[in-house]
C-alpha cells in the first residue's frame, strides 16, 4: 500500500503546485521523477507477488501522468533500480541469492544507490530534455 500511495500522494500534491505557479522558463511545468524497482516490470518466484505488483502500479501510473500534461508539458520520469540498501541487505547476504541475482546482470554485483542518484539527475537534466514517460531500468544490463 505504501509503494503505490506515497507516489499517488506525491504526485497529486506535485502536479497542484505545478498548476499553480508560473511556467518555467523553459516552458514546462515541472519534473517529476519517481523511483520504483526492475520487479514492477517483472514477476519474481517468491513471495513478492505483492511488491511486485505495488511496483508496477508505480510504473503505470508515471507513465500516465506522463501522457497527460494538464495544457503545458511537465516531465514525469521514473527510475527503475535494485541495489544494495539496507532493505536488500538480508538478501546480498545470503551467498546462493546474490551469486543468483548476479549471474544475470553483465556486471556481476549489484548497482549502489549512487547509480540511480545519477541516473535520477540525468532525466532532470537539460540533456534529456525530450524525455518523459520513461522508466529507466538501471540493472547492471
Amino acid at each position: 500500500k505504501v509503494n503505490s500511495r506515497s507516489v499517488f500522494l506525491g504526485c497529486k500534491y506535485a502536479l497542484r503546485q505545478f498548476l499553480a505557479q508560473p511556467l518555467h522558463p523553459s516552458g514546462h511545468r515541472g519534473w517529476i521523477i519517481n523511483t520504483a524497482s526492475m520487479l514492477g516490470l517483472v514477476g519474481l518466484k517468491s513471495s513478492a507477488g505483492a511488491y511486485c505488483a505495488s511496483k508496477g502500479a508505480v510504473v503505470l501510473l508515471t507513465k500516465q501522468i506522463a501522457v497527460d500534461p494538464r495544457g503545458s508539458p511537465m516531465f514525469v520520469d521514473h527510475v527503475l533500480a535494485d541495489f544494495r540498501t539496507p532493505m536488500t541487505a538480508p538478501i546480498y547476504e545470503d551467498e546462493e541469492t546474490r551469486d543468483g541475482i548476479n549471474a544475470l546482470t553483465l556486471w556481476g554485483d549489484w548497482g549502489s544507490a549512487d547509480d540511480a542518484a545519477k541516473c535520477a539527475v540525468f532525466l532532470a537534466s537539460d540533456d534529456a530534455a525530450y524525455v518523459t514517460g520513461v522508466p529507466l531500468l538501471i540493472d547492471g544490463g
